[in-house]
């Protein structure tokens, strides 16, 4: 009686762990098999979307016009210009030749017209010559700015209307003067007179006056305005600021640039309102600028050199710091870049050794 109850139990025992074992093996396999199926559907859709791979599943255009063609050696260079007919500078080459040189006559003529005293933008603003400012006006030089005691009580209470002290900004004058950052090395770059033209876009939404007139007139002041073919502002939905309408109309209208105003009626935030200015803009290139910025000298030719050099290229510059208390103007790092986390939030990470070494440490070089 023992015995058999002894081999009845071992009988079980033996048929449970067949049982699990089967079933391991079954799970194990739907587990793998599941992995390979979304595997497989990764590697297609990242095929399908990529740019040249996606000719294993629908040709690119490229490959089609190479079969189409008898004559096989074209150089990448052109491959890119089939499969994107927008940037086809073989064919707009001519015309953007004649728009390039049409255009820098035309906008020299007209900062030299406006630095006449006898009228113009810069002698009506400034006076004759824009960068004589006094030394003891505020903000001078980049300097912070000392609020009046009979002043910091609205500086304090006005803070939450933009974010920064715009009563320290009203204090300065609309083309107060900042140092030089740049290096020795930067400073000797030179750069070819064909570099291409670009549209300026600016969104602002009930920004301040005195910040924004400031940011049109270092863009004036402080580039080379035959490369800029357009300033485009988007207004996106300002409220309450009479001065954003009549007043900023008027001021454009004195810039020697040409300056588009376009008005949201709804808001739609800022990458919509700056892909609307982008949907109107002529130029070559494509630049985006805050709407309370202050150009620095020689900042716009660096940037238009790199696409120049590769048309793909999105550049950014080193961006320094306007202190949003007193404003002073505070030299930016040359040796961290922006970049985001797991998260997906926004950091300011140091440069790696590798580029050093690539640049041969001269931060006169871009950052790749």
């Amino acid at each position: 009686m023992n015995s058999f109850s002894s081999y009845h139990s071992s009988s079980s025992s033996d048929k449970f762990f067949k049982r699990f074992r089967f079933w391991k093996r079954q799970y194990l396999h739907i587990v793998i098999y599941t992995s390979l199926f979304w595997i497989f559907v990764d590697v297609f859709f990242i095929m399908l979307f990529s740019d040249c791979t996606k000719q294993i599943i629908v040709p690119c255009s490229s490959s089609i016009e190479k079969e189409n063609n008898p004559n096989n050696n074209i150089k990448s260079v052109d491959d890119d210009l089939i499969r994107h007919p927008k940037f086809n500078l073989n064919k707009i080459r001519e015309k953007n030749q004649t728009l390039f040189y049409g255009n820098n006559i035309i906008n020299k003529k007209k900062l030299a017209e406006s630095k006449k005293t006898d009228g113009g933008f810069i002698a009506k603003w400034f006076g004759s010559d824009s960068g004589t400012n006094p030394s003891s006006w505020p903000g001078e030089g980049g300097r912070g700015v000392a609020i009046p005691n009979n002043l910091k009580d609205a500086a304090k209470k006005r803070f939450t209307e933009n974010q920064f002290n715009i009563v320290a900004s009203d204090l300065m004058a609309l083309n107060r003067s900042i140092h030089d950052q740049r290096s020795s090395k930067c400073r000797s770059h030179e750069f070819p007179s064909d570099l291409p033209t670009t549209s300026i876009i600016i969104v602002f939404h009930n920004e301040g006056n005195s910040t924004l007139l400031r940011t049109l007139t270092s863009i004036v002041i402080r580039s080379p305005i035959e490369y800029i073919q357009e300033i485009i502002m988007v207004d996106d939905a300002s409220v309450d600021r009479e001065y954003l309408k009549d007043t900023l109309e008027q001021f454009v209208k004195e810039l020697p640039v040409k300056v588009i105003i376009l008005r949201n009626t709804d808001r739609l935030g800022l990458m919509k309102s700056r892909l609307k200015g982008a949907e109107v803009a002529t130029g070559e290139t494509l630049t985006f600028l805050d709407a309370h910025i202050e150009c620095s000298p020689g900042w716009l030719q660096y940037l238009l050199y790199e696409v120049k050099k590769d048309r793909t290229a999105v550049v950014c510059p080193i961006i320094d710091v306007i202190n949003d208390d007193d404003f002073a103007y505070l030299t930016g790092s040359d040796m961290t870049w922006g970049g985001f986390n797991w998260r997906l939030n926004f950091r300011w990470y140091a440069v790696p050794n590798r580029e050093e070494i690539r640049r041969n440490y001269d931060h006169s070089l871009p950052l790749l």
